[in-house]
């Protein structure tokens, strides 16, 4: 039996190659945009959840509050995590975290590098394996570092790097530091992203910042000991505060301390970002909301033009009847139809999201990787089950509901204009014109944001490094500086100890009443600001789918227009005959499909304009959501709508 269905099925298919083709190449691009879409959110939902110890490890946050400032910081001080450490059994280890950017060289081979402090635990509380070197002991000695494959490779080339030495430069001196240990690149999916990791040396920030619990400096994490409650733990923190600063200070600043589990760090943005950069799980539910009305829209075009076909099928359904069929075995022969074209179309998702994987890591700045484990294979058997039951359900019920006796005789009516039909095709181009009015509105908004004054001109700037020591540096800019002031094109030439983007330096501030408070700041030269073009506030310078939606939604649409062409054949012979044109045949036909195309527009519209005003909210600058969008996305979707029908 089953043999003699996929006999049918694949007659049937190939018997009708154009229709195989449009329902495949739909449901080919939802489902590639589906897996690609599927791997990022995959990665943003599972950030830092590779480590074995996850659920133990905790990261500190600190928060000042006073009458008219306020400070909330994951960077946090010195002192904190030696004293949660100490001061609790719960803890098993910490960790102290930093980053810094600076000279690295190997004989005549140097770059700038950024260059990790980890403190000896580091290796022990996280899951980033070495594939050279002891995890244990990598990190014990301070003159000791580990670097990863890639940066190996760099200073290295094929030698072994193990025992093998690299310069550092820190501040005007020189350290030489020896390889103790080669690391795997850690996962796109970890909140720690490091190249080179050295021992942490608190002794490198001074008396002060070892001491002071107004400074902040490091991330610090902290591994519970098995069955220690985050949530017991927090509770006993505003002792250890008041005792650390005192009673007095803890009324001034209202200085707390507060835990957050390392699988919360990405997409949690009530806390300011750390050492690396967060992310909005806003963005990751919008993007999985697309992936599913790609998909969604993907199987409606299945369904219309399944449904669409119904009266060439029609016949065979009534013979089938009449020789014995029941509905049952019609309804496993359209479904196992319905799984056929699916798992063809599976096949060439595949291939398409594998070609287009590279473009997709380089738009969301990810190394994201197809991996056919076990996870992989459950996800792509549950989009063939999930597509195929969605897609074949409604098709299989309706043609194997049709009446062998009304089909014989001639009796059958399956009106094209059917009310669930038009409203499948109404949903499906409103949902398609969501997306494309929702695209229109964010390349609206990142290009508003691209060419918003910066409060510098970034377009007219050219950034030289330098390296060596701080005061090389400035000798070098001032060398520069002689040699290009004069030349025809140059306004001015400035330096900075830092590019705009990257304001590092750590600036020391007490306000005279026992604050002492941290700041980020940059050192510049006096005509940095006018090299830059900023401009002073206060003041002086210094003296001296939606496009993949379109397509699913417009296959569909030249599909039944083409079926309703075919099945209204002897109709426009007549008109022909008649006398009607071709342009009036073709304004006919296309008549109601551009109906519920404006139809979809009336729906998508307004639901797209309020999604988003709920997406500008969050930026400070944004643009007006204003009615020429709507137009432009009308014109558009009625062009390339009208153009598929009359085809």
């Amino acid at each position: 039996m089953l043999r003699n269905y996929l006999t049918i099925t694949f007659r049937t298919l190939r018997q009708h190659p154009g229709y195989t083709a449009i329902n495949v190449t739909g449901l080919a691009v939802g489902m590639a945009a589906c897996l690609l879409i599927g791997l990022f959110v995959r990665s943003e939902w599972t950030f830092d959840a590779f480590h074995a110890k996850s659920d133990r490890i905790v990261r500190a946050w600190v928060h000042e509050q006073y009458e008219d400032r306020e400070f909330l910081n994951t960077i946090t001080p010195l002192p904190l995590g030696p004293r949660l450490d100490a001061r609790f059994p719960e803890v098993e280890a910490h960790v102290r975290l930093d980053a810094r950017t600076d000279l690295v060289r190997r004989g005549d081979t140097q770059f700038r590098e950024r260059i990790h402090q980890a403190e000896a635990t580091f290796f022990d509380v996280f899951d980033f394996p070495l594939v050279q070197g002891n995890p244990a002991t990598a990190l014990d000695q301070p003159g000791s570092i580990v670097l990863t494959e890639a940066i190996a490779q760099k200073y290295f080339g094929d030698a072994n790097p193990m025992g093998r030495q690299l310069q550092i430069r820190d501040g005007d001196a020189v350290q030489s530091f020896t390889v103790t240990g080669v690391a795997e690149a850690p996962p796109v999916n970890s909140s720690i992203q490091f190249e080179m990791i050295a021992p942490f040396r608190a002794e490198l920030f001074g008396d002060r910042a070892r001491s002071s619990w107004f400074n902040v400096y490091v991330e610090t994490y902290v591994l519970l000991r098995e069955g220690a409650s985050i949530e017991a733990l927090q509770e006993k923190l505003p002792a250890m505060v008041k005792d650390a600063i005192g009673e007095e200070e803890v009324a001034r600043s209202n200085f707390t301390v507060g835990l957050q589990p390392i699988t919360d760090i990405h997409l949690n943005t009530e806390l300011p970002a750390g050492l690396e950069p967060t992310s909005d799980p806003t963005y990751s539910y919008i993007l999985a909301g697309i992936a599913l009305l790609v998909l969604l829209i993907a199987c409606i075009n299945f369904m219309t033009l399944s449904v669409g076909r119904s009266a060439e099928r029609a016949q065979e359904v009534g013979v089938r009847k009449v020789m014995g069929a029941d509905r049952l075995q019609l309804m496993r022969q359209f479904w196992g139809e319905a799984f056929v074209t699916t798992g063809l179309a599976l096949g060439a998702s595949l291939a398409l999201a594998r070609i287009a994987l590279p473009f997709f890591n380089d738009l969301a700045g990810r190394a994201l990787a197809f991996d056919l484990g076990k996870g992989m294979l459950l996800v792509l058997g549950g989009l063939l089950l999930v597509v195929g039951v969605v897609a074949g359900g409604y098709p299989a019920a309706v043609l194997s509901s049709l009446q062998p006796t009304d089909v014989l005789k001639g009796r059958l009516r399956i009106s094209d204009r059917s009310a669930l039909r038009r409203a499948l095709v109404a949903v499906q181009f409103a949902l398609s014109i969501f997306l494309l009015a929702s695209l229109f509105v964010m390349t609206q908004q990142l290009g508003y944001l691209q060419s918003k004054n910066l409060g510098f001109d970034k377009e007219q700037v050219v950034t030289v490094p330098t390296t060596g020591s701080f005061a090389e540096g400035l000798r070098t800019a001032e060398l520069i500086r002689n040699e290009l002031m004069g030349q025809p094109g140059i306004v001015e030439v400035g330096a900075s100890a830092f590019t705009p983007d990257r304001p590092w330096m750590t600036v020391e501030y007490a306000d005279g009443q026992g604050g002492f408070y941290t700041y980020r700041a940059n050192l510049v030269t006096h005509d940095y600001v006018e090299a830059m073009g900023i401009e002073m506030v206060a003041g002086r310078v210094f003296a001296t789918l939606s496009g993949l939606a379109i397509l699913i939604a417009c296959l569909g649409l030249f599909g039944l227009a083409a079926l309703a062409a075919r099945q209204r054949t002897r109709e426009i012979g007549i008109r022909k005959a008649l006398g009607a044109s071709v342009h009036g045949l073709v304004a006919l036909l296309s008549k109601e499909f551009l109906m519920l195309v404006g139809i979809a527009l009336v729906l998508g519209a307004p639901v797209a304009y309020w999604g988003m005003q709920q997406w500008l909210q969050d930026f400070a600058y944004r643009i007006d959501v204003g009615p020429f969008t709507f137009v432009v996305t009308a014109i558009v979707a009625l062009v390339i709508a009208g153009g598929s029908v009359s085809y």
